[in-house]
């Protein structure tokens, strides 16, 4: 069988295996981002950071690392414990310098005034919430961890259904070369907004263990205010205010 560039094509018996080995921009962002989450874990580690320890995170770089950043926000920033500290203090926390390929990344760290669940130098500006708000919120986080959980179960069998080996693809006719790509940039797509949901799985999970257990839960954890019920409405895992 005549193969194509950056496509690999192997056929056995009748059944035929395509695999698109082109790196797209999507890939290439997520190496880059999983390779300043290595960095800034080392970092962490030789500041002598806790493991649990929530940092101010602020960085510096070429255009293409920074969409990459923005594209892989959630990814890196729960990897990390961090929030973006948009006003550094570059004297404080610990600094480095990185390359990437001809580029240069500046990376600086520092603990956060906010610590696990929490809120250890901002006092919270009002009573806890009741038992019954945090039973009422914990029911909204109920109810979109559940929604969550199907639309995770339809994104996997998507992605399933479209990868290769597939009962769609058990077949003694090829694909279309001029659909090989399409096809992977719909698997990559599919899995992208798997993982997505799985980790929105993860921060209604924390949620779910911070509305009873947290006493400063519906608080801003950096200025101290009382996040408004719409917003926890909408997004009951929020450990900030809209202004913050």
């Amino acid at each position: 069988m005549k193969e194509k560039e950056n496509v690999v094509a192997v056929e056995d018996r009748g059944y035929v295996a395509i695999l698109d080995i082109r790196l797209t921009e999507g890939l290439m962002q997520e190496g880059m981002v999983r390779d300043l989450v290595r960095h800034i874990q080392t970092l962490r580690k030789e500041a002598g950071y806790n493991v649990d320890d929530r940092i101010k995170l602020w960085f510096s770089g070429p255009e293409n690392v920074m969409n990459a950043v923005k594209q892989f926000e959630d990814y890196l920033l729960s990897e990390t414990l961090a929030a973006f500290n948009n006003d550094p203090d570059e004297k404080a926390g610990a600094r480095r310098e990185i390359k990437f390929g001809n580029e240069t990344i500046i990376i600086n760290i520092k603990r956060d005034r906010y610590k696990g669940n929490i809120m250890s130098d901002v006092k919270r500006k009002g009573p806890k919430l009741t038992k019954k708000q945090r039973d009422h919120f914990r029911k909204v986080i109920l109810e979109k961890r559940e929604e969550t959980l199907k639309q995770i179960e339809t994104k996997k069998e998507s992605f399933i259904d479209s990868s290769p080996g597939s009962s769609q693809l058990d077949s003694n006719y090829a694909y279309h070369m001029a659909d090989v790509g399409t096809d992977a940039q719909e698997r990559e797509k599919a899995f992208m907004q798997y993982a997505r949901e799985n980790k929105f799985l993860t921060f209604l999970d924390k949620a779910l263990e911070r509305v009873y257990a947290d006493p400063d839960y519906g608080y801003c954890k950096e200025c101290g205010e009382r996040i408004p019920d719409e917003r926890l409405e909408e997004v009951p895992h929020t450990t900030h205010c809209v202004k913050a």
